[in-house]
């Protein structure tokens, strides 16, 4: 198994000092552009706030308040949306949100090898924010995800898991 696999995890505390810049979040954007998808439709889009720009804050205040009380102090807030139509013919892509997940996988997996944390939520006012985004009616906001240097001890934080053998359906 990969190293990031094995050691990635989701911290609720963030360095509020560490900043990241756009060339570091654009990295993890091309890491997840090689997700596979059906089609090659790579229907995913993201948009994203640095910590200290307006862009962070109107992501910030998208989400619900427990959320915003640690996602402030992260580096970066990185919002994943989709597109539920094929581009090509403008029909129902029921794979797009499936897509989506596989890029935010592929960028998780990036950031955790680059030493990187980050904590992805769906506690978030969907509507809202993709209208103040300025998106309505053409994308879908999947999650939104606080990205930057874990301020937890995470070598001690439990990690839960089904038992493989459960999660086979024979």
């Amino acid at each position: 198994m990969l190293k990031e696999i094995a050691i990635r995890k989701s911290p609720y505390q963030f360095d509020s000092e560490f900043k990241l810049t756009e060339e570091k979040v654009l990295s993890l954007i091309e890491a997840a552009s090689f997700a596979p998808s059906s089609y090659n439709e790579q229907p995913w889009r993201f948009a994203f706030g640095i910590k200290g720009t307006e862009q962070f804050e109107l992501i910030l205040n998208s989400l619900v308040e427990p959320n915003q009380e640690w996602a402030k102090h992260a580096s970066v807030l990185l919002v994943a949306l989709t597109r539920n139509e094929f581009s090509r013919n403008g029909k129902n892509n029921r794979h797009a949100s499936y897509d989506t997940g596989q890029a935010m996988a592929f960028l998780s997996l990036e950031a955790t090898h680059q030493g990187l944390s980050l904590h992805q939520m769906g506690g978030f006012y969907h509507e809202e924010l993709v209208k103040s985004l300025g998106v309505d009616g053409e994308l879908e906001a999947i999650s939104v995800t606080a990205i930057g240097k874990s301020a937890e001890d995470m070598s001690t934080k439990e990690r839960s898991r089904i038992p493989v053998g459960d999660l086979v359906i024979e």
